[in-house]
């Protein structure tokens, strides 16, 4: 085939050179061929994401042809002519184009699509009469594509589009080619040689192809033919397309297949309006005004319906909604109906005093959205929780309850994050729940913390930023809205902000590398909201005793302006002492709405509850807050509840498949067996005394502790010989010791099973006493792993980083011999063992 000279020979282009890995290719078995072919398209990829830059460019221009009233034309011959072909066909059906909108030209016409014609792609003259043909104007965008880069077809046809004034772009696999020349973008995927040498189908038509696929993929995102990520712009026209259809309508809604199919129906088979209709709760007719006025696209189209919504709210009913309150027992308190009915508050906490059985809280919140619904504006309700996993859980009945973070953080899998909030969503969805108060994102670097601890992945910022977006995907994905907590990092820290006013002092080079990595990463990854911490931060607000909470220099300078974040800010509860302590909790309501915070957060106390609206009314009605602020934050509820605050089914997926136990197993960690105790033998007739400390809320932050069965009893159904059991209390003193040292002179091996013993000195002397006495002594940390500093003589230590039955169980096989010790220190043991040690049974 003849080829025009434009300036390099054949063999000096990189896609017609010999390969050396597949000289011998014809020697190779089946299996071999398909190996090695496997192996050099890996580095597709690698060289298309060498282009992004360019590509972004690309589908820049598109979207202002477009925008323009132009169109985009694909240009090709031979298997680039038929990916460009392929590219603009599937258009119509995925975005619901116009078949004129996406064009594809072809050397040869249409007999090049299945058979080669023999010359057509030497001729420029063609490329440039077959686009006029097209009736090419000013406003449209040629994509030449060609793997040499010197096509003389392709050339000819951007040649006339430049002579016109069209905007051009090359996609080509070879580097300073003519194409690229006559391109304003030049996208040039490097590939090499391919595996069958000149055969440009293979690795370059592979890189086109997905330069195509991002070109036209990423333009239709821009133009508004997607929501979310899925395709609202298709047209319905046969009944395998009104099937999607009626699913895009399900997904992008929430509601139940029947729900989407008559929504679709009453939009005409629009599945944008009929998004529109169910998300901004309007007509069939609104919806597609909205969406006229929003030139077609969903989310802007929703904007709109929140601003009108905003418009015709009063200053009462706009504070309302700025406000979550809890209440007590398993039904609507009388206070909670008057707040709902009278003061249209936005959301309501619920804590363990609200949980029985996932069928009763459902009741319960199914009552509590009617008495929202009952509101002039039928503005859904915010309910949230805090169902963290490990120690801070508020539901335990009929619903799966998972490890806590630091287990994660010891089982170091991403996947086990997220699917750990997948389940936990699909359970929270289920009981009429939309807002989770998670995950944690506090860095945990300080071992004397006393709220923090297990609550977070670990000490490494890089580990808790990737478990952490992780499960904001799980959570979001299964339509509950994740909270990011305590900005901008609680880890550091040695006070328990439920009981007084913490100071993290450090730099803000540190904040940066340490306490915000997590925050960043997550606002990336779009998480809903974000809650504050009640903790003093000199570097960014040097007032003297200001908390975050009330900061505008961390609220509207840090979170907003620097790092960015769009989503929802809640206070945490004004009712904690570091706050109600110092500023009192309704002046403190007034100054969090001032500083940035879009929900105010009163937990508890009716009385505190009233006065804290009645505090804000007042300065709102005063001018204290401006309207611009109270609206900024008003619309950004309505837009949150869009999404998350709808009657929906429960999500799909998740399933359980015992993934909690799955969790705990990968998370033991086994730190010290200088003594070689285990694994013990199941089978043995020795004399085990367990000696543990009876379970209870340790901090503020978590709910009492209901039904938790003794280590003893997990242990008992591993272990065959005979076990003796001794539960003392979290700070046993003289006398329980000294009955647990004589105990032990009766059995063979000792188990502990401590509870943060740094803190309780009593659980120290007490594990320190019966090492003293000579028999082997196992112990185990049933929260903080930190334990062992307290007794480093011990010589056996294992950490569980919870006290759940599926910890419980999982300990108990690892030291049975069942299972095999995986996790890995998620923290330092200050003074003892670094970051990441963990060691095997065998």
């Amino acid at each position: 085939m003849k080829h025009q000279d434009h300036g390099q020979s054949l063999q000096e282009l990189a896609t017609e050179t010999r390969d050396p890995r597949s000289a011998q290719i014809d020697t190779l078995s089946t299996e071999g061929i398909i190996r090695l072919m496997n192996e050099t398209d890996k580095t597709v990829a690698h060289a298309v994401e060498k282009e992004i830059g360019h590509i972004a460019a690309g589908v820049d221009l598109v979207v202002e042809a477009i925008r323009g009233g132009g169109r985009l034309f694909y240009v090709g011959a031979g298997t680039s002519g038929r990916l460009g072909v392929l590219d603009a066909s599937e258009c119509p059906p995925t975005f619901g184009t116009d078949p004129d909108l996406v064009q594809a030209v072809i050397a040869g016409g249409e007999k090049a699509l299945t058979s080669a014609v023999e010359g057509a792609e030497d001729d420029p003259a063609a490329g440039a009469g077959d686009l006029a043909a097209r009736g090419l104007r000013q406003e449209d965008v040629v994509v030449g594509i060609a793997a040499s880069g010197r096509t003389p077809y392709v050339i000819g046809a951007l040649e006339k589009a430049r002579a016109l004034g069209c905007r051009t772009i090359a996609v080509t696999s070879n580097s300073g080619s003519p194409m690229a020349a006559l391109a304003d973008v030049a996208i040039t995927p490097v590939v090499g040689p391919e595996v069958i040498m000149g055969s440009t189908r293979l690795k370059a038509g592979t890189a086109q192809k997905m330069v195509l696929n991002m070109l036209t993929t990423a333009a239709m995102v821009r133009l508004g033919k997607v929501y979310g990520n899925l395709m609202v712009d298709m047209r319905p026209s046969n009944s395998k397309l009104v099937d999607r259809a009626i699913r895009m309508v399900s997904l992008a809604t929430g509601c139940g297949r029947d729900e989407a199919k008559e929504a679709l129906e009453a939009a005409g088979r629009n599945v944008k309006a009929a998004v529109v209709m169910k998300l901004g709760q309007v007509s069939p007719k609104e919806s597609v005004r909205l969406l006229d006025a929003a030139s077609g696209y969903v989310r802007r189209a929703l904007e709109m319906a929140a601003r009108e919504q905003l418009a015709r709210m009063t200053l009462e009913e706009k504070i309302g909604q700025m406000v979550m309150f809890g209440f007590p027992g398993a039904a609507p308190s009388p206070e909670i109906r008057d707040f709902i009915a009278r003061n249209r508050i936005g959301g309501v906490i619920l804590f363990a005093r609200n949980c029985g059985t996932t069928a009763q809280l459902a009741r319960l919140n199914g009552e509590l959205q009617a008495l929202a619904g009952q509101t002039p504006r039928k503005i859904p309700l915010f309910i949230a929780v805090d169902q963290e996993g490990g120690s801070v859980v508020r539901l335990t009945d009929g619903v799966e309850v998972f490890p806590g973070n630091m287990a994660l953080g010891a089982a170091r899998q991403p996947e086990k994050a997220y699917l750990a909030a997948r389940i936990t969503a699909r359970d929270l969805r289920a009981a009429g729940i939309n807002v989770n108060f998670a995950p944690v994102l506090d860095v945990n670097v300080n071992a004397a913390n006393p709220v923090i601890g297990v609550r977070s992945f670990g000490e490494d910022p890089e580990l808790v930023a990737r478990l952490g977006v992780a499960a904001i995907r799980g959570y979001q994905e299964g339509g509950v809205m994740a909270t990011g907590k305590h900005f901008p990092g609680h880890g550091d820290t040695a006070v328990d902000s439920h009981l007084a006013l913490p100071t993290v002092p450090h730099d803000r080079r540190r904040l940066d590398e340490v306490e915000l990595r997590p925050f960043r990463e997550a606002i990336r990854a779009g998480v809903g909201a974000i809650m504050t911490a009640h903790v003093t931060f000199p570097a960014v607000d040097p007032a003297p005793g200001m908390p975050a909470t009330l900061s505008r220099r961390v609220l509207t300078g840090l979170l907003r302006d620097e790092l960015g974040f769009e989503g929802l800010i809640f206070t945490d509860c004004m009712e904690m002492k570091a706050i109600a302590g110092h500023f009192g909790s309704g002046q403190a309501a007034v100054m969090a709405i001032q500083a940035g915070a879009d929900m105010v957060l009163v937990s508890h106390t009716p009385s505190v509850q009233q006065a804290s609206l009645e505090a804000i009314l007042a300065v709102a009605r005063a001018g204290g807050i401006p309207m611009e602020r109270i609206d900024a934050s008003v619309e950004r509820i309505l837009l949150a509840k869009q999404r998350f605050a709808r009657e929906t089914r429960a999500p799909e997926g998740g399933e359980s498949d015992g993934a909690a136990l799955q969790i705990a197993r990968k998370a033991v960690t086994l730190v010290r067996n200088d003594a070689g105790q285990l694994p013990m033998d199941p089978a043995s007739r020795e004399k085990l005394l367990v000696v543990e400390f009876a379970l209870k809320a340790l901090t503020g932050a978590e709910d009492q502790i209901q039904g938790a069965a003794p280590f003893a009893e997990s242990l008992g159904r591993q272990y065959r010989g005979p076990v003796q059991s001794l539960i003392h209390g979290l700070d046993p003193g003289n006398a329980e010791i000294e009955a647990a040292v004589a105990a032990a002179a009766g059995c063979d091996r000792i188990l502990v099973a401590t509870q943060n013993a740094g803190v309780y000195s009593g659980q120290a002397r007490l594990v320190r006493a019966l090492a003293a006495s000579g028999k082997p002594v196992l112990a185990v940390a049933l929260r903080n792993p930190y334990d062992l500093m307290a007794f480093p003589e011990v010589k056996t230590y294992l950490a569980t980083y919870g006290y759940q039955p599926c910890a419980l169980q999982a300990v108990s096989e690892a030291i049975t011999g069942r299972l095999q010790p995986m996790g890995r220190l998620p923290v330092t043991i200050p003074g003892l063992y670094p970051y990441g040690h963990g060691l095997a049974t065998r």
